[in-house]
């Protein structure tokens, strides 16, 4: 069971890193880290993601960008997400994303 929690964390870890290090924002990453932490990827902060699906990075007006992290936070239950861990946001950061504080839900895993 713990094996598969890390396993979840990393791989849910690496959804946001490779989003991040793209061109354009992916709500479907966002599914997928929700889908593997056991989250139901709803909500107000959600819906506002969901509205960025598929914008490039460099089209996002800079105050929205800083927003992005405290959403991704809400969807996920945690307050680990920190703006100098995108590299969207911080060009050159290659500092990996890291969600180990994050709560997994296990009784949502399907």
């Amino acid at each position: 069971m713990i094996r598969d929690l890390e396993e979840r964390k990393m791989m849910a870890a690496f959804a946001l890193e490779k989003m991040f290090k793209g061109d354009s924002f992916s709500i479907c990453k966002i599914d997928d880290a929700c889908k593997l932490m056991g989250r139901s990827g709803s909500g107000p902060s959600y819906d506002k993601l969901h509205a960025l699906h598929c914008v490039k990075f460099g089209e996002i007006p800079a105050n929205i960008m800083q927003l992005i992290p405290t959403w991704i936070n809400e969807v996920l239950g945690g307050p680990r997400l920190s703006v100098v861990q995108i590299p969207a946001l911080h060009e050159g950061n290659k500092s990996l994303l890291s969600i180990e504080d994050y709560d997994i839900q296990p009784k949502q895993i399907k």
